[in-house]
């Protein structure tokens, strides 16, 4: 895609150690304060945390990769600011052969959410909320995860 090798390279990336790197996550939002506790909270939790702002960088992010790099594990995407963007994008994301597991953080209306959901969102956090619930909601994810790769699915 196009757009993936166009999309500046404005995003912070902070990684956790080598042994305690369990899953790539991508976080994107334009909430710096709210990436910030995410990102420190999921990285606490030993995984590659991959920071983003834009709907570009997120298409960048899940692109072609190269050998050796990881997919992303979970999206965890907060649709605040842009509502009918992230659904846009969801869509985008959902379309392209990058299914994966979608955490949606919002303080949308009732309209915008069941509009997510019916994307096929994962999981969908109205704000405020507390941080732990996102971790564990991550976890709880990357468990299936785990357990349907080791089924062989």
């Amino acid at each position: 895609m196009a757009l993936c090798a166009e999309a500046s390279v404005g995003r912070v990336e902070v990684e956790a150690p080598p042994h305690h790197a369990q899953a790539r996550v991508l976080v994107a939002g334009h909430d710096q304060l709210l990436r910030i506790q995410v990102v420190s909270a999921i990285r606490g939790d030993g995984h590659r945390v991959h920071e983003v702002e834009s709907g570009l960088e997120i298409l960048e992010h899940l692109g072609p990769r190269p050998p050796g790099v990881d997919r992303i594990r979970v999206l965890i995407l907060d649709i605040s600011q842009n509502p009918w963007v992230g659904v846009a994008l969801l869509k985008a994301v959902f379309c392209e052969d990058w299914a994966m597991p979608v955490i949606v953080v919002s303080n949308e209306s009732r309209r915008v959410l069941a509009a997510v959901e019916a994307l096929g969102v994962n999981t969908v956090i109205r704000k405020p909320f507390k941080v732990e619930v996102l971790r564990e909601k991550v976890a709880a994810i990357l468990d299936t995860d785990r357990s349907r790769r080791g089924a062989g699915a």
